[in-house]
C-alpha cells in the first residue's frame, strides 16, 4: 500500500517540478487545436460547386441559403448579373476567398480560449469565361458572437487582410494579431435619434472595443484555404456564454460596425436578392456568412497532457492510500 502511495506522489512531485520549470512566457495559445479540442463543424452552401456554375453564364446561388431577413447571407459574387439560368440571375464574377465552405469551432475553457477556422473555397477570383486570378484572403474576415439567437448584446472580431498582413500560419506569429480588431453591442442607446430602425432581431450596431492590432488577445492564422480564430474571452472579460452563438463571415469591405446588421441599414428593395433577376444584389454584396452555436459543456476541454499527468498522480495517490 505504502508503495503504490508513493507511486502517485512521484507522478504529482514531477508534474509540479515541470510546471514549475515551464518558462513564464509560454503560449497559452494552441496551434493544434483541430486535433487536440472537441470541435464542432458547421456546413455552408457552397456558390463555386460545379453545380452552381454554367460555362460562358456564371454562377447562381443555391436555393435558400440566402435569407435577407434572418441575416443569412450567400453573395460571394459581383453585384451584377450576366444572364439568367432556369430563371435565377448568374453572376459573371466569382470570389473564392469569399465563398465559406464551412465552419469550425472549439473552447478551451480551462484557458479561457476559443477557437475559430472559416473555412473557404480557395483564393482565386474566378470570371465565367474561365480566367483565374490568385488574389489570396485580401478581404475582411469576422466572427459575431452572442448569449442570445438575435445577437443582441453581442460582440465582433474580425481580421483585415491578412494574406496582405503576412499573418502567418501560427498563432504565435509576430503578425498574428497585427490586423485584428474587436467591437461590442453591450449598449444599444445611442441608436436613439440616428433614424436607424431595428428590426425583430433587436440588433443595430457595434461599439469599438479595441482599435486595430493593439490588443494580443485576438489573433489570426491562415492555414492553408482557412483564416482562424483565437480568442481570449476570458483575458477580455467576456463570459462564456456570449459563445452560444456567432455567425462566420468572409465579405469585401463592409466597414460600418456602428450600422452593421444590414437588414437595419437596407430595406429588402435595397438589399436585393440573388433569386430575383429584375432585383440582384445591391447594397449588400460580395460577402457570405455562417452561423453556428454551442452549448457550454460542464466538463472543461484538457488543454494541454500535462493536465492529465497531475489528475491521474492524484487519482492514484487517493485511491492507493485507502
Amino acid at each position: 500500500m505504502r508503495i503504490f502511495s508513493n507511486f502517485g506522489l512521484c507522478f504529482v512531485a514531477m508534474a509540479l517540478v515541470l510546471l514549475i520549470g515551464m518558462p513564464s512566457f509560454a503560449s497559452i495559445y494552441n496551434n493544434n487545436w483541430k486535433s487536440e479540442l472537441a470541435v464542432s463543424d458547421f456546413a455552408d452552401s457552397v456558390t463555386g460547386s460545379p453545380a452552381r456554375f454554367t460555362a460562358g453564364v456564371g454562377w447562381t446561388i443555391e436555393p435558400g441559403a440566402d435569407d435577407f431577413y434572418h441575416e443569412v447571407y450567400e453573395r460571394p459574387t459581383s453585384q451584377v448579373f450576366q444572364s439568367t439560368v432556369s430563371g435565377a440571375p448568374a453572376f459573371d464574377n466569382y470570389h473564392e476567398a469569399l465563398d465559406i465552405v464551412s465552419g469550425q469551432f472549439a473552447i478551451d475553457s480551462l484557458n479561457g480560449l476559443a477557437y475559430f477556422s472559416i473555412n473557404m473555397n480557395g483564393q482565386d477570383e474566378l470570371t465565367a469565361d474561365g480566367s483565374v486570378d490568385f488574389v489570396g484572403f485580401k478581404h475582411f474576415y469576422r466572427i459575431r458572437i452572442s448569449d442570445n439567437a438575435d445577437f443582441f448584446g453581442g460582440y465582433m472580431f474580425g481580421v483585415k487582410d491578412p494574406y496582405g498582413n503576412s499573418v502567418g500560419n501560427s498563432f504565435d506569429n509576430s503578425n498574428s494579431y497585427k490586423s485584428t480588431q474587436m467591437w461590442s453591442d453591450l449598449d444599444a442607446s445611442w441608436v436613439t435619434g440616428t433614424g436607424l430602425t431595428t428590426t425583430g432581431e433587436g440588433t443595430d450596431g457595434y461599439d469599438e472595443m479595441t482599435s486595430e492590432g493593439d490588443s494580443n488577445k485576438i489573433r489570426s492564422r491562415i492555414v492553408g484555404d482557412s483564416v482562424e480564430f483565437a480568442l481570449n474571452y476570458q483575458g477580455l472579460g467576456i463570459d462564456s456564454t456570449s459563445l452560444s452563438h456567432f455567425i462566420f463571415e468572409a465579405n469585401q469591405g463592409l466597414t460600418d460596425p456602428q450600422n452593421y446588421f444590414w437588414n437595419d441599414k437596407y430595406n429588402f428593395d435595397q438589399a436585393g436578392s440573388p433569386y430575383d433577376p429584375k432585383e440582384p444584389p445591391q447594397n449588400i454584396y460580395e460577402l457570405d456568412t455562417l452561423m453556428g452555436g454551442y452549448a457550454p459543456s460542464m466538463v472543461p476541454e484538457p488543454s494541454s497532457a500535462m493536465l492529465w499527468i497531475l489528475l491521474l498522480g492524484l487519482g492514484g495517490l487517493r485511491r492507493r492510500s485507502l
